[in-house]
C-alpha cells in the first residue's frame, strides 16, 4: 500500500515529520537496581529457593507432614522461582547496558540502574520533570501522503537517533533508495 501511495504523488517524501513522546513504564522509579545488587539478590533468592526445595522434599517424604505445610512450601517455591527469573532478566539488561556505557564513557563509568519489574524500560527524563522508567515511542509520517514511514520504540530518550532510520525506511518504501 505504501508504494502505491508514494507512486501517486509527484513529490513523495519531500517532508517527513518525526515525533516521539514518553510513556511511563509499569515500574517504580525506586525499583531500579545495579547489576551488583541484582547479582546479590538473585544469589540470595537461589539460596532461599534451595532451602525451600529441600524442606519440600522432606515434607513429601514424611507422610506425617500436614498437607497445608507442603502447599505453603510449594507456593513459596513458585514465588522464589519467579523472583529469581525477574532478577536474572534485569541482571542481563544491566550487564548489557553497563558494557555499552563503559564502551562509551570508559572503565570509570558509573553502573546503570535497571528497573527490576520492567527491565526493558530505561530511566530517562519524564515529560513532567524528574526521572523514571520510561519508553520513548516515535513515529515518522510522510506529510504529502500521510503514510507512516516508521514506528519504533527507542532504546533511550534521544529522538534524534530515529531520524536516519526513518528516512531510510521511507525511501525504501517509496523506492527512492
Amino acid at each position: 500500500i505504501g508504494r502505491v501511495i508514494c507512486q501517486t504523488h509527484e513529490e513523495a517524501l519531500v517532508e517527513l515529520v518525526i515525533d516521539g513522546t514518553r510513556m511511563r513504564a509499569n515500574s517504580d522509579r525506586h525499583g531500579a537496581r545495579t547489576a551488583q545488587w541484582l547479582e546479590q539478590q538473585a544469589a540470595r533468592c537461589v539460596e532461599e529457593l534451595n532451602k525451600r526445595l529441600a524442606r519440600l522434599e522432606q515434607a513429601d517424604d514424611q507422610s506425617t507432614q500436614p498437607e497445608e505445610e507442603s502447599e505453603r512450601l510449594r507456593t513459596e517455591v513458585a514465588r522464589l522461582q519467579a523472583q529469581v527469573t525477574q532478577y536474572e532478566n534485569a541482571l542481563a539488561q544491566a550487564r548489557i547496558r553497563d558494557a555499552a556505557k563503559q564502551a562509551k564513557d570508559g572503565k570509570g563509568a558509573l553502573p546503570v540502574r535497571v528497573p527490576v519489574t520492567d527491565p526493558d524500560s530505561m530511566i530517562v527524563p519524564n515529560k513532567e520533570g524528574g526521572f523514571a522508567p520510561n519508553y520513548t515511542p516515535t513515529v515518522a509520517v510522510d506529510v504529502a501522503t500521510g503514510m507512516i514511514a516508521l514506528a519504533d520504540v527507542l532504546n533511550g530518550s534521544d529522538e534524534n537517533t530515529a531520524v536516519l532510520p526513518a528516512v531510510a525506511q521511507a525511501e525504501s518504501i517509496a523506492g527512492v533508495a
